[in-house]
């Protein structure tokens, strides 16, 4: 008797489950962020000083992380590319 397609979970741990060990791991990843904070933002004025354009780019790198990317629903998941173009730079996210 094998599994059967379509049957529903009836046991084992819920979806979207994080034991002790991985909420702990992400608490001292976020508290040792918080500390850099700071620094990134001295990191950010500083990059945009000697170039705008990579400080956009560094934004935009960083911007994933804080920001959940956008998807149009009607591309059935498939990311979507989205360009910004700034004088003659284009930057794709």
């Amino acid at each position: 008797m094998g599994f059967k397609k379509g049957k529903e979970k009836t046991g084992g741990k819920p979806k979207g489950y994080q034991d002790e060990s991985t909420l702990a791991s992400r608490e001292v990843f976020k508290s040792a962020i918080e500390d850099q904070f700071p620094k990134m933002i001295e990191a950010f004025d500083k990059a945009r000083e000697q170039s705008p354009v990579k400080y956009l780019e560094l934004i935009t790198k960083f911007a994933q992380y804080v920001m959940p990317k956008m998807v149009d629903i009607t591309t059935k998941g498939e990311e979507v590319k989205q360009v910004f173009k700034i004088g003659d730079t284009e930057i794709e996210l």
